[in-house]
């Protein structure tokens, strides 16, 4: 899918008649507000529509709630989340969701951040020494061959061993790293793409090692307190806490435990939206990273398209068009986080069963943005 443009109309038609009814809202639903300011008329008109057509679209088929946050092309923030019926808690435009593997992207821009300040280098080979120093000896071949780059870009050869995150009760991390050592490598570090959890609770460890602090407390210093990106938490429990969405938690489960850095952040959509806006900005000197290292983490990995339309970089995925981000998925909640080409950025958080898959829900969100964005800025928006 394309989220710089949709490859078909018929969310034109299904602009149209939106822009004209402006949906009921859903039981429970938190009007669109701008988080900072309300900006022009259009852009709200756009913003409204906008989490409109995705409430429809998620809601509709068994989702419970879904959150939203957008920061529009001229910078404002809007924040929305909407609810099915009279669905407990009751959830706020404050309220976060965990975020699952956009986790990925928050590991690896603190990651990069270090590599701009020259702690680390992309092509250092940390892993035994990270290993032992935990007490975790690993002599598996090519273990030590593997660079900061291939444990971001997903080429580290590890096996993505997903019975062992979520499948298994795994006791601790220790006994996690133990049967990834025993299992070795797939492949020769650096030579191709396989998507595993395992290369970014590495990075965590990493950063609790160049740093000197909790993973948690190296991000909220790095990237998060600067911003004002309050809502930011870093939840390493499987059992759902007070206030969270009631999604679903499959019983005797650790993985939450086990993530860590490579999952186990919440945030509200309207912050996780922000923290890509500040990251783009990076392109021009303003963001988390130094515009050398933002061009470097969209630099798509070796053989990480698979055969699909879109690639992955440091961190993040590669969508066609110049798009960029990440999706998640824990038990029923799901997560995207898109950065759009004209500078748009958005973050959708879901409590629900659907979509299915976090890929129909780029679909969902790309060809919501550019109806509201791009074509109803000609047929639907109303001048300001």
């Amino acid at each position: 899918m394309n989220p710089g443009r949709p490859s078909h109309v018929r969310w034109l038609v299904v602009g149209v008649v939106l822009s004209s009814l402006l949906l009921p809202s859903f039981g429970g639903a938190t009007s669109v507000g701008a988080a900072e300011d309300r900006g022009t008329g259009s852009r709200l008109f756009a913003a409204n529509l906008f989490v409109r057509m995705i409430a429809s679209q998620v809601l509709a088929v068994d989702g419970d709630a879904v959150s939203v946050g957008v920061v529009d092309v001229g910078g404002t923030p809007f924040g929305a989340v909407r609810q099915r019926g009279a669905t407990e808690p009751a959830l706020s435009t404050d309220t976060p969701f965990r975020i699952a593997s956009v986790s990925k992207t928050v590991t690896a821009t603190a990651v990069l951040s270090l590599v701009d300040d020259g702690s680390i280098a992309l092509d250092d080979r940390p892993l035994v020494a990270l290993l032992e120093r935990r007490g975790i000896p690993c002599s598996s071949n090519g273990i030590s061959e593997i660079r900061v780059r291939d444990l971001l870009a997903h080429t580290s050869g590890f096996d993505s061993g997903r019975e062992w995150f979520f499948d298994e009760v795994v006791v601790d991390t220790r006994e996690l790293l133990g049967r990834f050592c025993a299992s070795g490598l797939r492949t020769a570090p650096g030579t191709s793409y396989r998507y595993g959890n395992v290369n970014y609770l590495l990075l965590g460890w990493l950063i609790e090692d160049v740093t000197g602090q909790s993973y948690a407390r190296a991000v909220e210093s790095l990237l998060l307190e600067a911003n004002d990106l309050d809502s930011f938490t870093f939840r390493t429990a499987s059992s759902r806490e007070p206030g969270e969405p009631s999604y679903y938690v499959n019983p005797g489960s650790n993985y939450m435990e086990l993530l860590g850095a490579a999952g186990a952040w919440s945030a509200s959509a309207t912050d996780l939206a922000r923290f890509a806006d500040v990251l783009a900005s990076s392109a021009n000197g303003r963001g988390h990273l130094s515009p050398r290292m933002w061009a470097a983490m969209r630099q798509p990995a070796r053989s990480s398209s698979g055969g699909s339309s879109w690639g992955y970089g440091l961190g993040v995925r590669l969508f066609s068009a110049g798009g960029w981000g990440h999706t998640g998925s824990i038990e029923s909640i799901k997560a995207l986080l898109i950065g759009f080409p004209d500078g748009g950025s958005v973050a959708v958080l879901i409590d629900g069963e659907r979509p299915e898959r976090t890929d129909d829900l780029v679909d969902i969100v790309s060809e919501a943005w550019w109806m509201t964005h791009h074509v109803g800025y000609v047929i639907a928006i109303p001048p300001t």
